[in-house]
Formats: structure tokens, C-alpha cells, sequence
């Protein structure tokens, strides 16, 4: 899903949302994932507002996404968006204090 605004999130989301639960999506690794786009759904599966004894199965289910190997796995596709941002931000002439290096980088 690509971006109009670097600060809203992007407007197919908004189908997302219409409808309770968790869709299903291939993300950009082509893995399958689960979306949380209403925040009743997010407030659901947020770890961080889980308490024992809920919190360690649901954190054993996710943990494995964020591993050393899995990170490094993401390496090249971060690396690619962080490049491009770079990119952008030699060619930019304005001088502006705000720049794209101060935008999300989104990959």
C-alpha cells in the first residue's frame, strides 16, 4: 500500500477498517500477515497493555518475527527504503529544514 501523505496512513486502510477483525495480506516479503487497522482491533492485540498470565503466550506467538535472523532478513529491503530517502535527500536543492530524512521511512 503506498502512501499520499507521510503522515496519514495509506488510503486502502480505510477498507480495512470498515470491518471488524484482523484481514489477512501478503506484506512486502511476501509473508502472510495479519492488519490491526481499527484501534479497537490494535487495542486487542497490543502486547503492551496485557498483563500475566496473557502476556507470555501472546508474546511467544510474535517473538519469532522479531529475531536476529528475521531483522536481518528485513535487512535489505530497509536498506533499500533508507538508500532511496538518501537519495532523494542529496538531490533536494530547497534547503529547507524540513526534508525527507525527516520523513517515516516506509518500505
Amino acid at each position: 500500500m503506498s502512501r499520499t501523505c507521510p503522515f496519514s496512513p495509506p488510503p486502502d486502510y480505510a477498507g480495512l477498517r470498515e470491518h471488524p477483525g484482523l484481514p489477512r495480506l501478503t506484506g512486502p516479503s511476501g509473508r502472510t500477515v495479519f492488519v490491526a487497522a481499527r484501534h479497537d482491533d490494535v487495542r486487542t492485540v497490543s502486547l503492551i497493555e496485557m498483563d500475566p498470565p496473557e502476556h507470555g503466550p501472546a508474546r511467544r506467538a510474535v517473538a519469532g518475527e522479531f529475531t536476529i535472523r528475521r531483522m536481518g532478513e528485513l535487512r535489505p529491503e530497509v536498506q533499500c527504503s533508507v538508500d532511496g530517502l538518501l537519495d532523494d535527500e542529496l538531490r533536494y536543492v530547497n534547503g529547507s529544514a524540513f526534508s525527507v530524512s525527516a520523513l517515516p521511512a516506509t518500505w
